[in-house]
């Protein structure tokens, strides 16, 4: 049985925070909204690259998700995350398959399908199918596929 101070210090082993924030840009940070599909286009790489910055290469796609999804919705974006496509067979469920964000830019009401990546190997063929899958059945034209590339081994 663990003592009371065993106990606290156990606590701060598994409780531990890390922020991942670059203190300097977070001071200096320009949340300029976006407005349309053209701002967004025009934008995103600015807003991957500044996480990438902040993150390195060394953590995992949901990671990068989660953070652009956090500086999409405060640039005004309505962002969905892990939006389910279920798969039927004969009116039967037999799968799902998720987008990672789907979102819709304010000024304009145009959607996009962001599929986000964390592979070391460069982008394929097959993540283009993955994102065109989604976009075909969610019917939405405008697709992206982002890489946050990360060191080859455990993220």
């Amino acid at each position: 049985m663990a003592s009371g101070v065993e106990e606290k210090e156990l606590c701060a082993l598994f409780s531990k925070h890390v922020d991942l924030t670059n203190p300097e840009k977070a001071a200096a940070a320009d949340d300029a909204p976006i407005r349309d599909a053209e701002s967004l286009d025009h934008n995103i790489a600015v807003i991957c690259n500044s996480i990438y910055e902040d993150l390195t290469s060394r953590q995992c796609e949901f990671t990068y998700q989660c953070c652009l999804r956090n500086e999409l919705q405060d640039a005004g974006v309505t962002v969905h995350e892990e939006v389910q496509i279920r798969l039927l067979y004969k009116k039967r469920q037999v799968g799902t398959r998720r987008a990672d964000l789907v979102l819709k830019t304010p000024g304009d009401g145009k959607w996009a399908v962001l599929e986000l990546k964390a592979v070391a190997t460069g982008l394929t063929t097959e993540h283009m199918k993955q994102l065109e899958f989604y976009m075909h059945y969610l019917d939405i034209a405008t697709g992206i596929l982002i890489n946050f590339p990360h060191d080859s081994g455990y993220p």
